[in-house]
């Protein structure tokens, strides 16, 4: 806004080109029209909103596994962030405008390098308490990378809840089992269930394993 003393034509009000006259406390002055924001609901606007909303809650509702599995590759940014970002381009969003949801096969909670377990399973405790038993086979024979006291870490996702469980570093991969607690109010939702291996000095972290589904008692 600027203000101007009496020209040729002096003080004046209204549009005139890119300009509004006006008074404001007892003087004259001029304002610029405001640009008009364009804001168009395209389809791949739309889309792209959707997209972001929906890997934002999720990377939210697990991100005390993302930021264990983030934890080397985050940098100057958040590891929400970068989990975002690699979310967002690795697949895992199938569906379309109105009707997304996640692959969660494809979905990361980590990155890395390193070697996950193999023969990995999961399933309802069996003992009536609100747990999961998750195993896995102990690979670490298989190659020298691998050793048998790299940590296994659980995560269980609930998509009715968007709420996560986390279990961070109470076993390794020689002990291939482990049990992972989940609140009562989850009974009756299906769950999705995932591993995270890192070595024991956290130096190396391997990409996230995706377990499979269980429904809980």
């Amino acid at each position: 806004m600027a203000t101007f003393k009496k020209g040729i034509l002096g003080g004046f009000k209204g549009k005139v080109g890119t300009v509004i006259g006006t008074t404001w406390k007892g003087r004259d002055v001029m304002r610029s029209v405001a640009t008009h924001v364009h804001n168009p609901q395209t389809e791949a606007q739309i889309a792209q909103r959707e997209r972001f909303a929906l890997i934002g809650r999720f990377v939210s509702a697990c991100l005390s596994a993302v930021q264990a599995g983030y934890a080397n590759s985050a940098g100057n940014i958040s590891e929400m962030n970068v989990a975002v970002r690699d979310n967002l381009s690795n697949g895992c969003i199938q569906g379309t405008v109105g009707s997304f949801s996640l692959d969660y096969s494809k979905v990361s909670l980590s990155h890395g390098h390193h070697v996950n377990p193999t023969g990995m399973g999961a399933a309802m405790s069996g003992d009536g308490s609100n747990t999961i038993n998750v195993s896995w086979t102990d690979n670490s024979s298989s190659d020298q990378s691998i050793a048998s006291n790299d940590v296994v870490m659980i995560c269980v996702f609930n998509p009715t809840m968007m709420a996560s469980t986390y279990n961070n570093g109470a076993y390794t991969r020689r002990d291939q089992t482990g049990t992972i607690s989940y609140p009562a109010t989850w009974s009756g939702h299906t769950v999705e269930v995932f591993i995270i291996t890192r070595s024991a000095d956290g130096l190396l972290i391997a990409p996230t394993a995706y377990v499979g589904s269980v429904t809980l008692n």
